[in-house]
């Protein structure tokens, strides 16, 4: 875990040293500070509603495993996402799954593949949002094709992803066949790992009507996002078509995902700024709504977070051992 830490916090600090050479503090400093309180606590709102949605879509992947209730997954998202604002390298993503594990009884490796699932619904919704939105604005947009070679390789990721979760698991099994005939042990553990990890896609085999609620769970989370994006922009005075909104929405959110420091601090920051400056914006109003939706974000989750940590009655420190030990039980 340590070495994952070091590299986030040496990717961040790569990130940041590009990008804060090329802009104007003092622009950025004035247009967040005339934001306006009434203006953050919308913002605050915007993004908060998007957890009820992302709450009841985890919901609905645990239940064939397990039956949870909505307060249970509303706390513990809010949990994982207060330590991805406060500790590198996403380690909050691996706390959802052992507050999973611990307060549900279920495996870790269970509980940590119905994250991945969600990871991965959350990336295809993006992939989706992207390549339409990718088509409507054509000409009008174009990013460099190293950057959309990398934002390729993320989408096929996913798309691998929501393969693996679709297969039938005796489909993987004779894909695998191969394996088992040249070396018995090592395919049997291989099997078994993705067994564990095909199990947290069992929400598909419930039929079409929870597929189709996972769909609507997706599209309404990255809406409440892309409204706060557009909302902080509009109000500092950068106005995008919504194509260009959810382009943004979606390198954003593949950028962040790149291991870093706390919060996700420069990787979100540099996506939001390239990607504006790419369509003709300002870098210092770019730079500006970038970090007001940053803070807007950090506040959120940390207030948020603090108070389903009271709820479910567990410390930082709690957490932290927690994990840990669930780590060296698995």
């Amino acid at each position: 875990m340590k070495k994952r830490v070091i590299f986030g916090v040496i990717i961040s600090i790569i990130v940041l040293f590009f990008l804060l050479n090329s802009i104007d503090y003092t622009q950025s400093a004035t247009t967040i500070m005339n934001f306006g309180l009434l203006s953050f606590l919308i913002g605050v709102l915007i993004y908060s509603s998007s957890f009820f949605f992302r709450s009841l879509r985890w919901q609905l992947i645990v239940h064939p495993i397990k039956t949870i209730s909505f307060t249970t997954s509303f706390y513990i998202i809010f949990i994982s996402y207060f330590c991805n604002s406060i500790l590198p390298a996403r380690i909050g993503d691996l706390i959802r799954g052992s507050l999973l594990t611990l307060t549900e009884d279920i495996k870790f490796f269970t509980s940590i593949s119905t994250v991945v699932f969600d990871r991965t619904l959350d990336g295809v919704t993006l992939a989706l949002l992207f390549c339409v939105s990718l088509l409507v604005t054509g000409k009008d947009f174009q990013l460099d094709p190293k950057l959309y070679f990398c934002i390729l390789l993320i989408i096929s990721l996913f798309l691998i992803l929501l393969v693996i979760y679709i297969l039938d698991f005796s489909a993987i099994v004779k894909l695998l066949s191969p394996l088992q005939k040249i070396s018995p042990k090592y395919s049997k553990i291989l099997i078994d790992s993705i067994l564990n990890f095909h199990s947290g896609g069992e929400v598909l085999k419930l039929g079409k009507i929870a597929i189709f609620k996972l769909f609507i769970f997706s599209i309404c989370v990255w809406t409440c996002e892309a409204s706060l994006f557009y909302f902080v922009l509009y109000n500092i005075g950068i106005v995008i078509p919504i194509s260009v909104l959810f382009i943004l929405l979606a390198i954003v959110n593949f950028a962040i995902m790149i291991p870093s420091a706390p919060g996700y601090i420069g990787t979100f920051e540099t996506a939001f700024v390239l990607v504006l400056v790419l369509y003709g914006a300002n870098s210092g109003l770019a730079l500006s709504g970038a970090l007001i939706v940053h803070i807007i974000w950090f506040f959120t989750t940390i207030v948020f977070g603090l108070i389903s940590m009271k709820c479910l009655g567990v410390s930082m420190h709690q957490l932290i051992d927690k994990l840990k030990n669930v780590q060296e039980e698995k």
